[in-house]
């Protein structure tokens, strides 16, 4: 990777800015609940409700009320108004240097005024707190190229100081980082690529700022927090096969479920173990996952262990006829030209025998039939010659037969022929050598592997303990009369056992 100087993060991680739920807020989540249950105890047709929409509603309220009631009330206490009050003052702070600013919310798109908006109601407060109304922008009035170059150049220039948009709008091309100072996130990302994209508009080289912030907005008591934690440990598990963590090779859908009847409730609880029950699912997805390689490597260890020893049995035996023939062989190279019989005649040296060779290689080729034969021809010294004719013109070749047997490549004339003859007796010591290797790595594996199979999964204790908590959280919580997650459990625990 390329480590290209960015600015630092204040704190070393982005800051939380925590708002308090309003009566309205509290009641609605409520009301969540109730349409969580019906789903679970009724017939409701999806195209009228379904947990997709519950989740997208709490979605909704938890930025703004007036998002899914237009006669709420603002919440003076809520994201909007604590985000204009950070952004205020972070203006104000920076105004010598003309830094800029970035808001993200993917709900709630500027509207033309034709209905309620956060975007609209963010910049109402901005310029109500003294904010230039030019120095504020919204990416999606920018709709063509030219506009959008038009747009952040003014933004690097810092006659806009606050740009607010979309991940979708305002992810990849989006080069306005040189006066970025701060980043807000008004709601939380589907994915967890949805974060990297946005955090990446000013964690980024060309910032000339040397210290930045990302402050995220959360309200209390609402879908957030549980949202949050659930797209961040999935960033993280991401993260670790993005690295190549070796003992990781799989990992499950990352992006963000919808909740089911139970988390809904235990939302609405307000209890914040429901957040560390986010944390404690996505550990044991994470060890799952590793407990899941290691026990496919375990099944394929078995096996190699189970054919290891047969192996090493016939490495053994080829070794032992290796090592006669390469003894034979070296009393032929003593003796100098080779001398060979081939059908009864005895040849000596390169032109006889080469001469022998080639044609016994040609009669063989007009013999191709439609299937493999072989014919002894004769012997050289102790080894016999043998010739094997395949099916094809091409797949024609000499080889000779001691102990083992020692194959000759194929060529088209006499000296080559027998060149290939000299050379396979010449390669008998070092092919003994070569296997003696191979019978020695086989016998090391064979004795590691047993090693490995008698060690237990390293992790086994943390995921057993992680179990346990999931469990205790679910009763807690009372998730555990959740079909789908008490079945879920049950699973994970069920592949530990086995």
């Amino acid at each position: 990777m390329l480590n290209l100087p960015v600015p630092d993060l204040r704190g070393q991680k982005p800051r939380t800015v925590t708002c308090r739920p309003s009566s309205a807020l509290k009641a609605y989540v409520q009301s969540l609940v109730r349409r969580a249950e019906r789903l679970r105890t009724e017939r409701i047709d999806p195209r009228v409700d379904n947990m997709l929409s519950i989740t997208n509603d709490g979605r909704k309220a938890a930025l703004d009320m007036r998002l899914v009631d237009a006669t709420a009330l603002a919440d003076p206490e809520g994201k909007v108004v604590k985000c204009a009050h950070e952004v205020h003052e972070i203006w104000q702070r920076t105004a010598g240097s003309k830094c800029a600013q970035l808001v993200f919310c993917d709900l709630s798109t500027p509207k033309g005024g034709r209905e309620f908006s956060v975007y609209e109601d963010l910049r109402d407060h901005l310029v109500a707190q003294g904010l230039p109304a030019d120095e504020i922008a919204f990416i999606h009035d920018a709709e063509a190229d030219a506009q959008k170059a038009r747009l952040f150049r003014r933004v690097r220039e810092g006659s806009v100081r606050v740009l607010l948009g979309s991940t979708q709008k305002m992810g990849i091309g989006t080069n306005v980082q040189k006066r970025l100072v701060a980043l807000h996130e008004l709601d939380c990302p589907w994915r967890p690529c949805d974060v990297e994209q946005r955090e990446g508009r000013i964690l980024r080289q060309g910032n000339e700022c040397e210290e930045v912030e990302i402050i995220r907005y959360v309200a209390e008591g609402s879908f957030d927090a549980y949202s949050w934690q659930t797209v961040l440990t999935k960033a993280k598990f991401i993260a670790q096969v993005m690295s190549g963590d070796k003992g990781l090779r799989s990992i499950e859908d990352v992006e963000l479920a919808t909740l089911s009847y139970a988390e809904v409730k235990a939302l609405a609880s307000g209890n914040p173990k429901v957040i560390e029950k986010a944390g404690v699912d996505a550990d044991i997805a994470r060890y799952s996952s590793l407990f899941m390689v290691w026990r496919n490597q375990r099944y394929a260890n078995e096996s190699e262990v189970a054919h290891l020893p047969m192996r090493i049995e016939s490495s053994k035996k080829l070794l032992s006829a290796l090592t006669s023939d390469a003894d034979a062989a070296a009393s032929l190279l003593n003796a100098g030209d080779l001398v060979a019989t081939v059908h009864g005649r005895t040849h000596r040296g390169p032109e006889s025998l080469g001469d022998a060779l080639r044609t016994v290689i040609r009669m063989a080729r007009a013999s191709v039939s439609a299937r493999s034969t072989e014919e002894l021809l004769g012997a050289v010294g102790s080894f016999e010659l043998w010739v094997f004719i395949g099916r094809e013109f091409d797949d024609v070749h000499l080889y000779l037969k001691g102990e083992a047997i020692h194959d000759c490549r194929s060529c088209q004339t006499g000296p080559a022929l027998y060149q290939a003859l000299r050379d396979t007796i010449l390669a008998m010591p070092d092919r003994r050598l070569e296997t003696e290797r191979k019978l020695a790595s086989t016998a090391r594996r064979l004795d590691e592997l047993r090693e490995e199979l008698g060690k237990p999964f390293e992790h086994e204790e943390r995921l057993t303990a992680l179990l346990g908590r999931q469990r205790a959280l679910a009763a807690e919580l009372d998730l555990d009369k959740d079909e789908a997650g008490t079945q879920g459990l049950e699973a994970s625990e069920e592949s530990l056992a086995a």
